[in-house]
């Protein structure tokens, strides 16, 4: 891949937005037979696009993994390429013990953190997830354990990468 498929992308999308302005502003006068083709013709297009989505978005995912692990693997902070810089890194998430399922790790857990088990067990709160999965990330880069009722089978490791484009 290089540099093309940004200019095609952003060609595409430029000529997408013009079509979908010119609709807006010509709607009112479509019949309504013509609103239900353009109507029809909007849901092809939203499937299409929202399945190329989803295949963009699994593909970035597995090169930014893989990126990631090799980057870890050859000791590389920072990547330099030629269309952009970036630093690779990981994020830990972990599946919380459920309060009726597993009641004695899901106190443990609440004990671990001062918090009464009974407020989560009626659901009057939750954890805030993006911050237990800092303070997972962070404990286990400093190689402290992890909280009670955490284990290593719950827990995921997320690979991404941060970009800065080069001009």
């Amino acid at each position: 891949m290089d540099k093309n498929w940004i200019k095609w992308a952003e060609d595409v999308h430029n000529t997408a937005y013009e079509q979908l302005s010119e609709t807006r502003e010509t709607m009112v006068t479509k019949s309504p037979e013509e609103l239900g083709d353009i109507g029809w013709v909007l849901k092809k297009m939203y499937e299409n696009v929202d399945s190329l989505r989803k295949e963009i978005d699994k593909l970035k995912g597995s090169v930014e993994r893989l990126a990631c692990l090799k980057a870890i693997s050859e000791d590389k902070v920072k990547l330099h390429g030629k269309l952009a810089n970036t630093k690779p890194d990981c994020k830990v998430s972990a599946r919380l013990p459920h309060p009726e399922k597993k009641p004695e790790e899901w106190k443990a857990l609440c004990d671990f953190f001062g918090v009464p088990s009974e407020i989560g067990e009626l659901d009057l709160m939750r954890f805030h997830w993006p911050g237990l999965s800092a303070f997972i990330t962070e404990r286990s880069a400093h190689g402290k354990p992890n909280p009670p009722g955490i284990t290593p089978d719950t827990i995921t490791t997320h690979y991404y990468l941060t970009y800065r484009g080069k001009k």
